[in-house]
């Protein structure tokens, strides 16, 4: 039997408080590098197999 490398990708769901002077500057600031990823929630269902990368590799 074989061992496979599967690339997986799936969903979480979380919030981050951001300061900002408008909602547009928060969401840039929310998505920009700087901003760590708040602590989160699975989202049911949502785990996939990453085929493009399976294919890459």
């Amino acid at each position: 039997m074989e061992t496979y490398k599967i690339p997986l990708v799936w969903q979480m769901y979380g919030h981050c408080n951001v300061e900002a002077n408008s909602l547009k500057e928060a969401i840039e600031i929310a998505l920009g590098p700087d901003t760590p990823l708040p602590a989160g929630v699975y989202v049911d269902d949502s785990v996939a197999v990453d085929y493009e990368v399976l294919r890459i590799g």
